[in-house]
This record gives C-alpha cells, sequence and structure tokens, in this order.
C-alpha cells in the first residue's frame, strides 16, 4: 500500500471513529486513542520525496556558498590589482569571507553521503580551468590544522609568475616542497596550501593571543599586502589563486545536485539506498567531525586544533554545523536564524508527529550554544550583542585554556553532540531500517 492510500485510509478510519463516538460512551476512549496514535505515527513523505528534496536542498545549498564565494572572489580580485590597498579594503575582505564561511558550513551536513564533496568517484577537483581534477573536493576547500609556515615559504621562494595554482596544489600537502622546517611542524598533513583556511590566514595573519581573556584575533596588517612590501605582490597573487580555485570548484559541487546530472539521476533511482547514505552520512558528520574531532580536539587547550584560529571565528563554525544538520532534517534552507527561505521534506518527514525523534531539539540546543557576537563576526549573518543564557559569549581559543564556566559549557555541549544526539540519530536511522556503525573520519 503506498504512502497516499495509507493516510487516505486512516484519516477515514478516524473520522469514522470519531464521529461514532458518544460522549457517555467511555469504552469508545481507548479506540480513539488508537486512531490518534496511528495518526500520529504516519510519515508525511515518502523516501522518493525526502531524497529528491535532499537533492533540491544540496543545490540550494550550495549555490548559496558559491554566491557568498563569488562576491568575495569579486573583491579579491580588486583588490589584487590596487598597488597599495588600503585598512578598509582589508576589513571588507575579511568581511566577505565570515559571510561566505557562513554559508559553505551549512553544506557540511551533506558530507559523508557519497556525494561529490568528498567522493572523488563522483566528482573530482584540481587545477584545471573549471576547477576540475582527480582530488576530493572537500579536502582542498577545508582541510585543516594547517601550519602556516608552509605558505610564508612558499610565498617567499615563489615569484609572481609562479604562483599558480597549479604550483600551489603540486606543492599541497609535501612539507619538503615548502621548505618546512621540522623544528616547527614539517608534517606533511598539515602542509594546508589552499581552501578556506589558507585563505584565512592570508587575511588575518597568525593569532598570537596566548593568555588572558578576551584576546584578539590574528592582526596582519594591510601593509603586508602592498606592492612595496617585498612580498605584498606575490602574497595577492596567491590569494588570488587560492580563491579563484574555491569559487570553481564550489561550483562544480553546487552543478552535481542539479536534476539530471549522473549523480542525482543515480541517487534517485533507489530511494532506500539513498536515504541509507544520507543517515549514515550525518550520523558520521554529527559524531566522528563535527561532535567528534573538531570539539574534542580542542580540550587539550591546543589552539592549532581549533578551526578557524586566524581569524577566531570557531564558534561560527559550530554554529552553522548545527543548522546545517537541521536543515537536513527539516527539509528547509535556513542560513539567519528564523529566516526560512525555502521548505520541503527533510528527513524528520519519514516519522509521524507523535513519533519524531528530539533531533531538533537537541540540534537547535547545541547550534544555540554558540553565540556569534565577537567584533571579527560583526558581517555574519547570525552577528548579534545579545547572548542567551548559558551560551558561550568568550573567544574560543580563550575558552579551551581556562577550566571554568564556559569551558563546562562547551563540554557539556559536546557531550550533547557527541553522545546523546549520536545515540538519537542512530536510533532514528534504525526505525527506518537504517544501521550507522561507522563514525570514523
Amino acid at each position: 500500500m503506498n504512502l497516499k492510500k495509507l493516510v487516505s485510509l486512516l484519516c477515514i478510519s478516524a473520522a469514522i471513529l470519531f464521529s461514532n463516538c458518544k460522549p457517555e460512551d467511555k469504552s469508545n476512549d481507548t479506540t480513539m486513542l488508537a486512531g490518534v496514535i496511528a495518526l500520529g505515527a504516519v510519515p508525511t513523505a515518502s523516501k522518493a520525496q525526502v531524497v529528491d528534496r535532499y537533492l533540491k536542498l544540496g543545490y540550494e545549498s550550495y549555490d548559496q556558498s558559491y554566491k557568498d564565494a563569488v562576491a568575495l572572489q569579486t573583491a579579491v580580485n580588486t583588490f589584487a590589482a590596487t598597488a597599495t590597498p588600503t585598512a578598509a579594503d582589508h576589513t571588507n575582505l575579511k568581511n566577505l569571507y565570515v559571510i561566505a564561511r557562513a554559508s559553505y558550513l551549512v553544506t557540511e551536513a551533506f558530507r559523508f553521503s557519497s556525494g561529490p564533496v568528498d567522493n572523488s568517484n563522483v566528482l573530482g577537483c584540481g587545477d584545471a580551468a573549471d576547477g576540475s581534477g582527480t582530488q576530493e573536493c572537500e579536502g582542498l576547500l577545508n582541510a585543516w590544522p594547517l601550519d602556516e609556515v608552509t605558505i610564508d615559504n612558499f610565498i617567499a621562494n615563489n615569484a609572481v609568475g609562479a604562483t599558480t595554482y597549479t604550483n600551489i596544489l603540486a606543492a599541497n600537502g609535501n612539507a619538503a616542497a615548502t621548505n618546512a622546517p621540522t623544528a616547527n611542524e614539517g608534517n606533511d598533513e598539515k602542509v594546508v596550501l589552499v581552501g578556506w583556511h589558507a585563505i584565512e590566514y592570508l587575511l588575518w595573519g597568525q593569532d598570537l593571543s596566548n593568555g588572558g581573556i578576551n584576546q584578539i584575533s590574528g592582526q596582519r596588517p594591510v601593509s603586508d599586502f602592498a606592492n612595496a612590501n617585498a612580498s605584498g605582490a606575490k602574497r595577492k597573487t596567491y590569494l588570488k589563486a587560492i580563491t579563484d580555485a574555491m569559487v570553481a570548484q564550489l561550483k562544480l559541487i553546487r552543478d552535481q545536485y542539479a536534476t539530471g546530472t549522473s549523480y542525482s539521476t543515480a541517487f534517485k533511482s533507489n530511494p532506500d539506498a539513498a536515504i541509507t547514505a544520507i543517515f549514515q552520512g550525518l550520523g558520521k558528520f554529527i559524531a566522528g567531525e563535527w561532535g567528534g574531532q573538531r570539539l574534542t580536539g580542542t580540550f587539550d587547550g591546543q589552539q592549532e586544533e581549533e578551526h578557524s584560529c586566524f581569524s577566531d571565528t570557531t564558534k561560527a563554525d559550530f554554529y552553522y554545523d548545527a543548522q546545517g544538520v537541521l536543515n537536513v532534517w527539516n527539509g528547509s534552507y535556513e542560513l539567519k536564524k528564523g529566516n526560512i527561505v525555502s521548505r520541503g521534506p527533510g528527513l524528520g518527514s519519514l516519522f509521524g508527529t507523535l513519533t519524531a525523534p528530539p533531533i531538533v531539539a537537541q540540534t537547535t540546543a547545541s547550534r544555540d550554544a554558540f553565540c556569534l557576537n565577537l567584533p571579527e563576526q560583526t558581517s555574519d549573518p547570525n552577528y548579534t550583542t545579545s547572548c542567551p543564557s548559558g551560551s558561550l559569549t568568550g573567544r574560543y581559543d580563550q575558552i579551551i585554556r581556562n577550566v571554568d564556566s564556559e569551558y563546562n559549557i562547551l563540554f557539556n555541549t559536546q557531550k550533547l553532540i557527541g553522545d546523546t544526539l549520536k545515540k538519537t540519530i542512530t536510533s532514528a536511522a534504525n526505525a527506518v531500517g537504517v544501521s550507522i556503525t561507522d563514525f570514523s573520519i
């Protein structure tokens, strides 16, 4: 029996039950309750409808990320062509980065689902003019942590003409190629020369705040980009090269979610397999990445494990990761809190109103634990000067160094995500016949 027939039958049954129940006939109470429960247990969408919406939501999410990245790219192009950029020019780039970063972060809920962002069999990224290649796209877009010395070495050791994305990518992941001193790190995995965090480092510079509360982010002077500076022109050329590549790669990922592509067609062809991939990907992202490595990796107080350590915007990383999970679960596109741009059947539609797991409540609590209130975040869509009670108001790098009330909030939030929400998403998946057992990343 299909979903529409089942819903119709239950609705008719409920109508008959309710019409035949007399106030004085208490024997009908149980029958009425059974009818209500039956209605509340009915999914509001089919698996095929949820899968179709997932693809549309993927396109919409990456489209917004692409558009915001293009706005950043446009400003970078002007900045790179200016011999002596001003402090206002520099601030504008940082503000545009914060905006673009936010819309990228909500796309992370699409990771680990055998999709185009992190499955090179579906899509490879690289140094071609259109951003294509053979490497996993996510690794080129969002790898971390990075050893900033390797970027400085590349810029110092290469002429402007040699500062191309092809040459940068060839040195990516190769400590020897970037003359990384072993006294510093010299770790191939930390030779991250491309993507969001490389752009972040170029714009903000190293965060040298070591002690005290309410320190500041990286304070790179705009003079670092002046042509009069020995590396100024090269630094701008580098920034432009990796920004251009990032924009092209985001477009490639977005386009895979469009109707009629080989990926979207194959994904829709087997709704059961697609739902399995979505649930397993979301579970791995929640417990392995967002509530796993990213949060637990910082509990030893090491700043380099902070996800956005140069700009001090790490709280936004966790906030928008939560929003991305909410978007996939609800089937809605929401970036600014309360502003729902589009709606459709999400994973939650596979459950009735009375049987829905508490994913929304737990994820919302996780999101709202991170208050986006720092001066570096004034351009963020969810910037506020009024933080909710019980939320994290300080700088993330200071919170992880000081075992105080805010550290305890962070610790409890990690438990909420990494333990409670993990169990909830696993149980929800089991309820629709999906097993989530692999949370490794």
